[in-house]
């Protein structure tokens, strides 16, 4: 049965690492996050982007690791997200659960995500099973 969560999130640190060689702006960015709401948790995020020289277009791909609570269940998942910008066509993006990379009651988590405007900011939503 899949299930809706909602939980705002917060970065609490960054440490971007420019690459070089590339006719835009290539880079590596760690992160930390913390959520609340469905989800009560921390992450660490991996992410590789590249800003082209054309104002409002860029791409980026991640992995992000996810220790924390969605109501009774504990553990941790990794989600896959990416996006892509362009002039034209703004923004678009996916947000996977990978299968297979959880572990304590997220071992079976399966599911898809993205990021919408909450009332307060931006909110991560997640459409999951969790396999019971």
């Amino acid at each position: 049965m899949t299930e809706r969560i909602n939980a705002d999130f917060t970065v609490i640190s960054r440490e971007e690492q420019p690459a070089e060689g590339f006719s835009g702006q290539l880079s590596h960015t760690i992160f930390d996050k913390t959520f609340t709401g469905d989800l009560e948790g921390t992450s660490v995020v991996q992410l590789i982007a590249i800003k082209t020289p054309v104002e409002n277009a860029m791409a980026y791909v991640a992995f992000e690791h996810i220790t924390g609570t969605i109501g009774d269940r504990k553990g941790t998942f990794v989600v896959r997200h990416s996006a892509l910008m362009t002039p034209a066509e703004g923004r678009s993006g996916e947000w996977i659960v990978v299968p297979h990379a959880g572990d304590g009651d997220f071992a079976a988590l399966t599911g898809r995500g993205e990021i919408v405007q909450g009332p307060s900011g931006e909110v991560f939503q997640l459409d999951c099973d969790f396999g019971d």
